[in-house]
């Protein structure tokens, strides 16, 4: 689509975004229902590697030579990184919405994604901030803790969650949102 919407909105939307096929449903879920109200849209994603270690006692070549790994582990998350939010961005575009920054954060070795997505809206303070929840319930919550549950109670802007159900039952049309609202326990499961 060659037409760019996002001109006459008066909000600054940043969209934190994982490498799941999640991540593209929250990119449609936005460009149907907040992207409309976008002044400026930011894709947000944290990238993540696992650096090596040394255990103590080990010669300096080993480390030194440990070092030159880690930095290559580095390059190629920033690379894998770098290509998913171009990526992001393209199916963004396609949707009728150029986003404006495609902003990458190091999470890993030096903090968690959700730290390093708090400390981006704590510097370039979107009005709204839309991540999604796929639901890990109580075990997965106890022992990862839940990243959206974690930007809603720290981040100072505006956080719209998006449940993966949500995204399935959300229907677009004319401008106007409706989702299924019904109790059905079968839908519930």
């Amino acid at each position: 689509m060659d037409e760019n919407k996002n001109q006459g909105g008066k909000l600054h939307v940043a969209v934190a975004l994982d490498e799941s096929q999640y991540g593209t449903d929250i990119i449609r879920w936005s460009a149907a229902n907040i992207f409309p109200n976008a002044k400026k849209i930011t894709l947000v994603h944290s990238y993540g590697y696992a650096p090596l270690t040394m255990f103590p006692g080990a010669n300096s070549f080993r480390n030194e030579r440990l070092s030159g790994i880690n930095t290559l582990l580095q390059k190629e998350a920033v690379k894998k990184g770098e290509a998913f939010l171009k990526q992001m961005g393209s199916l963004s575009l396609s949707l009728g919405y150029k986003p404006d920054e495609l902003k990458l954060l190091c999470s890993i070795p030096v903090v968690s994604s959700k730290v390093s997505i708090l400390n981006y809206t704590e510097d370039a303070k979107p009005d709204v901030l839309v991540c999604g929840s796929r639901g890990l319930g109580a075990m997965g919550r106890a022992f990862l803790g839940s990243t959206s549950d974690y930007l809603m109670h720290n981040c100072k802007c505006t956080i719209i969650v998006v449940k993966q159900q949500g995204i399935e039952e959300t229907a677009v049309s004319n401008n106007t949102v409706t989702a299924d609202t019904s109790n059905d326990e079968s839908s519930m499961q």
